[in-house]
């Protein structure tokens, strides 16, 4: 049985849920880049320093490029079709 009347309803509450975790994935790394700036004004962090910024490295800094993600798809072998 389909919870929604309409496709309307049913994409802006696929909207409303990614716009949610972009934003509590924003809030998130804003945490991780705060602490990380405290951990460089006080030397008793290093150990940590260090933990962190790997942590950083390894997760804010990931990119793929759109391209790869529609070729990975193939957006480009059935072009027309799109």
């Amino acid at each position: 049985m389909n919870l929604y009347l309409n496709d309307q309803a049913y994409i802006a509450d696929g909207l409303l849920l990614a716009d949610d975790l972009l934003a509590q994935s924003a809030r998130l790394a804003h945490f991780k880049i705060n602490y990380y700036k405290f951990t460089l004004i006080r030397p008793s962090f290093k150990q940590t320093r260090e933990e962190l910024r790997g942590n950083i490295r390894s997760s804010l800094f990931n990119f793929i490029h759109p391209s790869f993600i529609l070729e990975s798809v193939n957006f480009y072998k059935f072009e027309l079709g799109n």
